[in-house]
Parts: structure tokens; sequence; C-alpha cells
């Protein structure tokens, strides 16, 4: 059975007469996976006219069988039937700053009903520096001495002429129909290589990008897309990602996993079971307020719900 035969605006609509609370104006959310849920259902929070209910994307086939089709390219499949009472919540990935990324990325662009995090995913918008500090408080309980903001701003001054470089080659090779020779991987890979210390940071950081500008091969396509380069800077800058505040841009799980999760793991090793509780707090959203939501994103929802 496809839903989409059945789930339109009336339907949603009148669900509401089946609520005890049939006063709310119901809308139905759909999100990528169940790690989605906790940060959707806190930015919607403030919209409270709304019953917003936030699910994964579920179908059920012809023998009853429920079947999780998690992801942004399974959520975008529902972009012609959305409204105001059926929106989904996605990703922005890099559909906001490289042209045709994906196959849908201008209806991820166009569609008011499509919400995106503004950000690469949810990860970079939990990595807000006030986020992590509030995060170290609740399982140190003192205040941080930690600086988080210069951390995330002097890491994404280190790796920005790399993104720059991955989104004007991913450009290039869009407009002439051929492979990236500076694939997403080979970011990935590059970046991985970076190594340092929370007492140390300022000078590893420097040093990671004194030796990458300085590789042999990567001079190269440094030099061959100077000036793609400087247009994907424009195009960045138009999104408020600037070579301070980068990080926004690097993948989310990348991002947490590879870079943050250590560094709040050096400073609450002394809490048992510090692994555990960061993760938790972190994608349960216990910590995080309206405030560090992307203005972007906001009014993107104030668009509609206010």
């Amino acid at each position: 059975m496809d839903l989409k035969e059945y789930i339109t605006k009336d339907y949603i609509y009148n669900t509401k007469f089946f609520r005890e609370q049939n006063t709310l104006i119901p809308v139905k959310v759909l999100v990528e996976g169940d790690d989605d849920i906790e940060f959707w259902k806190k930015v919607l929070s403030k919209y409270n006219k709304y019953n917003f209910s936030i699910a994964t994307n579920k179908v059920i086939d012809s023998r009853g069988t429920t079947t999780v089709h998690n992801g942004k390219d399974a959520l975008m499949k529902w972009a012609s039937l959305l409204c105001e009472n059926f929106i989904i919540c996605v990703d922005a990935d890099y559909d906001l700053v490289i042209d045709n990324y994906h196959s849908y990325t201008n209806i991820l662009r166009d569609n008011k009903y499509i919400i995106n995090t503004a950000y690469y995913s949810i990860e970079n918008v939990l990595c807000h520096p006030d986020n992590l500090t509030k995060i170290e408080k609740e399982l140190t309980t003192i205040d941080s001495s930690f600086n988080y903001l210069d951390f995330l701003e002097l890491l994404s001054s280190s790796i920005y002429d790399l993104l720059l470089l991955f989104v004007a080659a991913k450009n290039e090779s869009i407009k002439s129909q051929t492979d990236s020779d500076f694939t997403i991987m080979d970011f990935k890979r590059v970046v991985n290589s970076l190594k340092f210390r929370n007492n140390t940071y300022s000078e590893d950081f420097k040093a990671f990008s004194d030796e990458y500008h300085n590789d042999n091969a990567l001079k190269l396509l440094l030099g061959k897309y100077k000036k793609a380069m400087k247009a994907a800077d424009v195009a960045l800058c138009s999104y408020n990602c600037k070579d301070k505040n980068a990080y926004k841009l690097i993948q989310g799980h990348f991002l947490f996993d590879r870079i943050v999760f250590p560094v709040l793991c050096f400073i609450c090793s002394t809490i048992r079971g510090c692994r555990t509780q960061i993760k938790d707090l972190y994608y349960n959203c216990t910590t995080f307020d309206d405030t560090m939501i992307p203005d972007s994103l906001e009014r993107k929802l104030n668009d509609i719900y206010v």
C-alpha cells in the first residue's frame, strides 16, 4: 500500500478530530532518522498552536509489513504532496551551496515545506559553541575553561581552503559532467590527518594548514581551481559560511565523531560513563535552546507557522 495515495492535506487536518486535544492544528513531520527526532521536536516546540507528529519515513506493503525508508533521498520523494500540514525536515548537505548537487537540489531550495538545517546537518547545528559549553558543565558541574568558540573558529580557518577546493572541484565536475578530482572523501582523508591536543590546538591547526598547503599534489589542485575557489567563497559567504565558521559545512557526523567528541571526552574524562553521557546530551538536545537555531532555519519555519 502506497501511503501517498491517502495522505493529503485534508486527511492530515481531519485527524485532529481523533485527538484528545483537537484544538491544535495537526502537522505531520517526516525526518531522516531516529537521531533527528529530538532535534526537530526542540526546534518546532515554539510553535504551540500546532501539534507536530514527528516520525521517520515508514511504508506499509501489501502484506502489512512496515519498512522504514530513512535518509534524505527517501524523504524528497514526498515533495509534491507537502503543505502546511505535512512537511519534511532534512539536512541541507551541500544542496544550498552547490548548484545541481542532487537531482532534487532546486526542489529543496524552492519548496517552502521542505525545512533544511541551514548548516550541513543537525550535528553541525548542535556543535554550537554554547551548546558544547553547556554539555560540559552538565557533566562536570563546573564552568568550562575551554574556549569552544575559539577552537571552532581556528579549526574552520585551517580547513577553509580544503572546503573551497572541494566545492570548486565539485562545481566544475557538474558543469563538465566529469568526475571530480577532489571529492568529499578526499576532503575527509586530508582532514583526517589532522592531529591536535586540547591545550595546543592553535599551533596544531596552523601546522596542519601549512602542511597541506605545501603538499605537492594539493598545491597543483589549489592552483588549478584558484578562480573557482574565489567563486565558491562568494557562494559560501552568501549562506553565512566564512573562514571562521566553516565547521558548519563539514560533514556533521565527521565533525562530531572525529573532532568535537574527542575534545569533550578528554575534558570530561574523570566522569564515569562520560562517552555515553556526552552522546545522550548531544543527540537528546538536553542543553540545546532556541538561541542556537540558525536564523535562516527559523525564518523558513516562521514563514509557515507564525
